[in-house]
């Protein structure tokens, strides 16, 4: 199994936040949980960072206060929750010995995230002059977040003895903090306070709240998840930072609509035509007229940008949004900053790793129910072998589903023709052989898996799929052969036997007596393509009804490289 950042060790490391119980020597209204306070926090950083850049532009790094988020909720998570006064008289006598061992034990984990990501959170702790503008803004959103919390608590039991005590020191913390404008707009408890507030009740709407679930999760905690998610994702890409910020913050405010129409499930949203689609429009009402008066005007379309179409991968230039984009077509074309480009995609399969995570763990746990299980059968087969460019979500997925009382529902997968009627094959379902070791393997290009390091014969890779018309189909490949390295021979085998030459009508070639020449069959010769990615005819070949299998067969290397190949097209031409 190939190293992926959204590993499962880090991906249930993330989650044991989930399970952390904040407050919990006071007298408690509800359950606060580790995961809610920093999703809380992480909101407040963004509204604290964007007043900090009005003041001056380009004053704070992006991507650092993004990792420095995470880097904090992950010390955190180690630590567990020792009350603060412990926590910070260990961190000022032992800190640079407990910063180690933090490090040390979460080395593992984070060393399987590509781009450094080990060695900067080992820098953010160890270095006291590293992001120091990005630490005072998350320290201070961590105190902001703290205290909203605390006002629930105070306000229920304000005779609890010492609870005095706590509510001067955060005040003291937070005064500390004045200089930051963001901080006096929200002590001035006016509209900049009020959307802290609308953000934290998304605390109060738990998710799959029909089932019972251990660990209980919110919305706004989701939010965080699939914000780390889609982060730790792109670390596989070849995202540029611009990219990779906005998709932590798209991924963060993914779901704040929320707050105002409340979590609705999949299934309800999917179970009437264009219901999903009349809940957006809601939203987008909701969100115009309670949410973004509390946020300067000038923010309104970057949340817009971030809240609307949220699964739609799309770039914006001089205010133009374009959308519905592929993968591809985004990293190809977009992957700079001046496009501020977001991987919706990317966020969807995160939103929905989050949700399949939610309910294994939950089963993994001993607390299951119909719902939970029903979850686990929707996702599991859609992601199995699902990558996004050169994201493998089947790997993840696959590493959190549960041990269950036989496999997840899920059916068997058939390649069938697409709604023009073509037999798609594409290199990620094709199956690889080779009698006498294997050299033949996946390989990425663009984002995109092809079958590559194809120079052994008689290595092959194979499809099976299913034909609804028995007939004559013209297959097509797409393939790439570096230059120099023509004459190659590849050979087609239909269903167990040598692709037989049609004439374009569909008929067997003949001899010039008009006999079938049934020794015949469809052999390429790869000639150089510069190492680019071309489509090529191949001819006709005759398939039948129902399943059928076609294999590609190396006969011959040219010289010291075959041909990679990102997989063969079938269309039906004479039935």
């Amino acid at each position: 199994m190939s190293v992926s950042s959204l590993n499962p060790g880090l991906i249930e490391l993330i989650y044991d936040a989930a399970s952390i119980r904040r407050w919990n020597d006071q007298v408690n209204p509800m359950d606060f949980t580790e995961l809610d306070k920093q999703s809380h926090k992480m909101v407040i950083a963004y509204i604290l960072a964007r007043f900090e850049e009005t003041r001056e532009a380009g004053s704070i790094d992006w991507l650092r206060l993004i990792e420095g988020g995470m880097f904090e909720m992950l010390h955190r998570i180690v630590l567990t929750d020792i009350k603060p006064p412990v926590f910070h008289k260990m961190m000022a006598n032992l800190g640079d010995k407990l910063n180690d061992w933090v490090c040390r034990n979460l080395e593992e984990k984070l060393s399987q995230v590509r781009g450094g990501f080990a060695e900067r959170f080992h820098k953010y702790f160890m270095d006291p002059s590293y992001s120091v503008r990005e630490k005072r803004v998350l320290k201070a959103a961590h105190f902001l977040a703290t205290q909203w919390e605390f006002n629930i608590l105070y306000k229920m039991c304000p005779f609890i003895n010492g609870v005095e005590q706590i509510r001067k020191d955060i005040e003291d913390q937070i005064e500390d903090h004045y200089d930051l404008l963001g901080v006096q707009k929200i002590s001035l408890k006016r509209k900049t306070a009020d959307f802290v507030e609308l953000c934290g009740q998304l605390r109060f709407q738990k998710r799959w709240s029909q089932s019972p679930r251990i660990p209980v999760t919110s919305v706004l905690g989701h939010m965080l998840v699939v914000a780390m998610l889609t982060y730790l994702a792109l670390q596989d890409t070849d995202a540029c930072d611009a990219r990779k910020t906005n998709g932590f913050w798209a991924g963060l405010f993914h779901d704040l609509p929320e707050v105002l129409t409340r979590d609705i499930t999949t299934p309800v949203k999917k179970s009437v035509e264009e219901l999903d689609e009349l809940i957006k429009d809601y939203e987008k009402e909701q969100m115009e007229e309670k949410l973004f008066p509390l946020l300067p005007a000038d923010w309104h379309q970057d949340l817009k940008y971030y809240t609307e179409d949220e699964f739609s991968n799309r770039a914006r230039s001089n205010g133009k949004i374009v959308s519905g984009l592929t993968f591809e077509e985004l990293d190809k074309n977009y992957n700079l900053p001046e496009h501020e480009a977001i991987d919706g995609e990317i966020i969807r399969g995160c939103d929905h790793l989050a949700a399949f995570i939610e309910a294994s763990l939950s089963i993994r746990h001993g607390v299951t129910s119909r719902h939970l299980q029903e979850g686990i059968d929707r996702l599991y087969p859609d992601y199995r072998v699902k990558w996004i460019g050169p994201v493998n979500f089947g790997q993840a997925f696959e590493a959190i589903v549960p041990d269950l009382d036989g496999a997840p529902k899920a059916d068997t997968f058939v390649i069938r023709p697409d709604r023009w009627g073509r037999l798609m094959l594409p290199a990620l379902y094709g199956m690889m052989e080779g009698p006498h070791g294997q050299r033949i393997r996946y390989e990425s290009r663009d984002g995109i898996l092809h079958v590559g390091n194809w120079y052994r014969a008689p290595d092959c890779v194979y499809w099976k799929f299913e034909a609804e018309t028995a007939g004559t189909y013209e297959l097509t490949i797409d393939h790439s052969v570096e230059s120099g390295e023509g004459g190659s021979v590849l050979g087609v085998i239909v269903n167990g036997r040598k692709a037989q030459k049609m004439a374009p009508n569909g008929k067997p070639f003949a001899s010039s007596g008009g006999t079938i020449v049934t020794e015949a069959s469809i052999e390429f010769k790869s000639r150089s393509t510069n190492g680019k990615f071309q489509k090529r005819k191949l001819g006709m070949v005759q398939l039948d009804k129902g399943i059928n299998e076609i294999r590609f067969q190396l006969g011959k290397v040219g010289k010291t490289k075959g041909i990679d190949l990102r997989g063969a097209m079938l269309r039906l031409q004479k039935a």
